[in-house]
C-alpha cells in the first residue's frame, strides 16, 4: 500500500513534524511521516528512540 497525498500534503506534513518537540518524552513515528514504506517506518521510528535516549535524565 502506497499512502496517496493530496496537493500540498507534503509541504502540510514537513510543518507538522518542524511543529514537534524534539526534546518531549513522547516521540511520534510512522510510515506517515514520509512515503509509506516499512524503510520509513523504520527509519522514523529509529529517530525518535534517538531523540528518547538523548533525552536528560530525569531526577
Amino acid at each position: 500500500m502506497v499512502l496517496a497525498r493530496p496537493a500540498g500534503g507534503y509541504r502540510d506534513l514537513a510543518a507538522f513534524t518542524a511543529s514537534l518537540d524534539p526534546a518531549s518524552p513522547v516521540q511520534l513515528a510512522g510510515d506517515h511521516f514520509a512515503y509509506s514504506t516499512t524503510n520509513a517506518a523504520l527509519a522514523t521510528g529509529e529517530r525518535a528512540a534517538r531523540r528518547i535516549l538523548d533525552l536528560p535524565l530525569a531526577t
